[in-house]
């Protein structure tokens, strides 16, 4: 009779396990372990067509303004298909930022739309990607609970997103109609002649 007991256990053991891969691959990643669970599944998963990506567009709205303004990595690459670089169902501790070959310090910036060039070039990530540079309408469409990192939120097309010009308004925004990229005492394409004050005669000869 135990015996009888014993195997029927490890029967209904085995049918649980089965039906329950079945029902979820895997549990999720620890910044979506609050949709784990059988009753959470369509809330990614369902509706028509099993649209994913539109449910995570619906969560992740501060990359759905991205998109829409046809701006970062995401507007360039992988646009339609989130699972094929965050896929889920892998674990806990799984990562879903896919930063390809070499990871995070080897990410590729112009994939992003805005390559790294000269002094730029050596500069760590949250040097740039962080509060005090990330634009406030992208950070406050973000999931509650998200946390402030993120790699979201920046304006590359616009300097003054994270360099304070010292020439307040009365220089134009276009730093660099005077600036390179290796430094900014570097001023390679400056045009006295743009100023209050045109070089003529020896001035033009003399160093600034």
């Amino acid at each position: 009779m135990r015996r009888v007991i014993v195997v029927a256990l490890m029967f209904l053991s085995v049918t649980f396990a089965t039906a329950s891969a079945q029902i979820s691959p895997g549990p999720l990643s620890d910044a979506h372990s609050g949709l784990d669970g059988i009753r959470q599944c369509r809330s990614c998963h369902g509706g028509g067509d099993d649209n994913a990506d539109a449910k995570c567009l619906d969560c992740h709205q501060a990359l759905s303004w991205m998109l829409d303004n046809d701006r970062g990595l995401h507007a360039r690459e992988g646009r339609g298909d989130c699972a094929k670089c965050h896929p889920e169902h892998a674990g806990r501790d799984f990562d879903l930022v896919d930063w390809g070959s070499g990871g995070r310090d080897s990410f590729d910036h112009a994939r992003s739309g805005w390559a790294l060039e000269g002094a730029h070039q050596p500069v760590k990530c949250d040097k740039c990607h962080n509060s005090e540079h990330q634009q406030r309408n992208v950070m406050l469409r973000r999931p509650d609970g998200a946390g402030g990192e993120s790699f979201l939120g920046l304006d590359a097309s616009s300097c003054q997103s994270c360099h304070t010009s010292p020439h307040t308004q009365r220089l134009a925004r276009d730093c660099t109609g005077c600036h390179g990229v290796n430094t900014w005492t570097d001023v390679p394409n400056f045009d006295h002649a743009k100023t209050a004050y045109a070089l003529a005669g020896k001035h033009t000869k003399l160093e600034c």
